[in-house]
């Protein structure tokens, strides 16, 4: 009975994540100014580290009112730059596990109830990707100053782009933007907490903008072991 309320739920929510949209293109037209390096240097996921975390996942779709919530191990090597979420109900038991790397991703489902719903946490297998990308060395040389933030514009083909907001003051990570033809997802990070001297975001809110598709992590227990390839 329970795993059958846990398929009607993802049917609910994840249909909408197949839905298509079209976004008028718009690129900010600002001043620039010269870019900080050192606003780089404190992107927790640019450290060498392994992350090992604990907390929940919330999904939910706006087009209805349905919240799934679900109990996660989150593991996280910035070296290897791969993901695994391990999804979990309110018993323990295993419902999914999906691992994103730099090439690939991998959706294994441990509950036969979720096999209609393989391509779909493929589908979200992506949105983590975005959520766990961090800045890259082939950045626009210039920014872009907004009031109390510094946003940086990432292109990577024509009318596509990705906009990394920094705050002026703490020089951390605070919130990551995508816009494309049919895409439009933003990704915000608050909560920090300073584990070694690293400090990483507690809680994680995710937005599909034109698909309507939100999540939400929120990391309750956090272990962080540096130098990993030693």
């Amino acid at each position: 009975m329970r795993y059958f309320i846990l398929t009607i739920t993802f049917l609910i929510f994840l249909t909408s994540a197949c839905t298509k949209n079209n976004l008028e293109f718009y690129i900010p037209k600002t001043s620039t100014i010269k870019i900080d390096r050192s606003y780089f240097n404190k992107v927790w996921l640019k450290k060498n580290i392994k992350v090992d975390s604990s907390g929940l996942i919330i999904i939910q779709s706006k087009f209805n009112r349905e919240k799934l919530i679900l109990n996660i191990f989150l593991k996280i090597d910035s070296e290897s730059k791969k993901i695994d979420l391990l999804a979990m109900d309110t018993f323990g038991i295993k419902l999914f596990l999906l691992s994103v790397s730099k090439e690939n991703t991998k959706v294994t489902i441990f509950s036969p109830s979720l096999n209609p719903f393989f391509k779909k946490l493929k589908f979200i297998c992506q949105y983590l990707k975005f959520i766990f990308s961090f800045p890259t060395t082939n950045l626009l040389n210039q920014g872009i100053l907004k009031q109390k933030t510094i946003v940086f514009l990432q292109f990577k083909k024509h009318k596509q782009y990705t906009e990394f907001y920094f705050d002026k003051t703490s020089k951390l990570l605070i919130k990551k933007k995508y816009v494309s033809k049919d895409n439009l997802w933003e990704v915000v990070y608050s909560n920090f907490c300073s584990k070694n001297g690293i400090y990483i975001p507690k809680k994680i809110k995710f937005k599909d903008k034109l698909k309507k598709i939100f999540i939400t992590i929120q990391l309750a227990q956090i272990n962080i072991y540096e130098n990993c390839s030693k």
